[in-house]
């Protein structure tokens, strides 16, 4: 397993070794990424404010759920 990506908070590992990552980026975007190689499946989230920032708290109960259910469906191995 590699090391966590910057950002990273929280990680899942799938069933064919790779791992889903969900990455809160600097602008505030929350994003679960799975890093199969060749895996397109992605998905993002968060609810801006109304000062420009996302609200985190109300972003992770939703890409948890969806994370948790591709790691254990995912058949893709990491690409080395």
């Amino acid at each position: 397993m590699s090391a966590w990506p910057h950002g990273a908070v929280a990680r899942l590992l799938t069933v064919g070794g790779a791992s889903v990552d969900i990455v809160q980026y600097a602008d505030g975007r929350l994003v679960a990424v799975c890093t199969g190689a060749c895996c397109p499946w992605e998905k993002a989230t968060g609810v801006r404010l109304p000062d420009g920032t996302v609200d985190v708290a109300s972003g992770l109960p939703v890409l948890i759920p969806a994370a948790q259910e591709h790691a254990a469906n995912c058949r893709l191995m990491r690409r080395c």
